[in-house]
């Protein structure tokens, strides 16, 4: 599985992982590239290349509330097709697969990941996971070391395309509760730069175009207060999303998509139209900022929370 880009670095890392009985199962999520099922042809180019390279691994799509392919080397999930978000997370073998239900989304939490650093000095998230507290810590580390190990044999070059490893490791973020970001927003209080990457990938978490989380990234005026009241509004539509409930078919996934790119034109134009010019004036702290943030895919093929929460 020749790859070049980064989607395909992490399928193929992962592929190597499940192959080597390291974790259990993977997930292609369709979502992340733009796309509604498995069949659409980015998604299905993949999965017919993991056949190809990874022969021992299987693809299973035959499951209730299909949230992708899952890539292992059974297809017998205790016979159950009705996989709930908890048994998803165990079939992938998320260390924290348990908290799930038991996380406050109101209380600080946090993001476990294990990351890949290459040779160009180059990062990319292996595997990401929301945890209570930081009790299973160790068990990440265990895997960063296994994994290692494992993306340095030799029959796994040829896939990688040049991509060569230079170390895992694991890294944790605190996990800022929306209320605390709105209330502090409210306050006129300064939001740091971890509360700020996590209300602009939450405010983002609709399936908005990359034009407006660039500009939210790059030009967002935190003190403006237009600025700051649609920011405001678009994490109160994501802590009291109205559509979670639902579980829509391809047909009005379509249909979502194509509202919520207008509605994101529709944000940007706003933006830009009531943008202060003399900033200078201003105390703003969002400008020009160049730290990657990692995108979320989009919410509605994530409905219960397992894209932002796990990946």
């Amino acid at each position: 599985m020749s790859v070049n880009e980064e989607e395909d670095i992490v399928v193929c890392l992962n592929c190597i992982l499940v192959n080597e009985d390291i974790r259990p199962a993977m997930l292609v999520q369709h979502a992340n590239y733009g796309e509604y099922t498995h069949n659409d042809p980015k998604t299905k180019s993949i999965l017919e290349r993991i056949k190809e390279y990874f022969p021992d691994l299987v693809v299973s799509t035959d499951y209730a509330i299909n949230q992708g392919a899952i890539i292992s080397k059974t297809t017998n999930y205790n016979g159950n097709r009705n996989i709930s978000v908890t048994e998803m997370g165990r079939i992938l073998g998320y260390p924290c697969f348990q908290d799930y239900v038991n996380i406050d989304e109101d209380e600080i939490s946090y993001a476990i990941s294990i990351i890949v650093k290459n040779t160009n000095g180059g990062e990319i998230t292996l595997l990401a996971n929301a945890c209570k507290d930081l009790a299973k810590i160790e068990y990440f580390n265990i895997l960063a070391s296994k994994a290692q190990i494992a993306f340095g044999k030799e029959e796994y070059k040829k896939f990688l395309n040049g991509f060569q490893v230079q170390s895992v490791y694991v890294a944790s973020k605190t996990i800022v509760p929306i209320k605390i970001i709105i209330n502090k927003l409210l306050d006129n209080e300064e939001l740091d730069e971890n509360e700020k990457d996590i209300a602009i990938n939450d405010a983002t978490n609709f399936g908005f175009g990359d034009d407006l989380f660039d500009y939210f990234i790059n030009k967002f005026q935190y003190d403006n207060p237009i600025h700051k009241g649609i920011l405001i509004s678009l994490l109160l539509n994501l802590k009291y999303f109205i559509l979670k409930p639902f579980n829509p078919n391809e047909k009005e996934l379509r249909q979502y998509s194509k509202i919520v790119e207008e509605w994101g034109e529709e944000l940007l134009y706003v933006l830009k139209k009531t943008e202060i010019k003399s900033r200078e004036k201003l105390k703003i702290e969002g400008g020009k900022r160049t730290k990657k943030i990692k995108r979320r895919s989009k919410l509605l093929s994530n409905r219960k929370k397992s894209s932002s929460k796990n990946k």
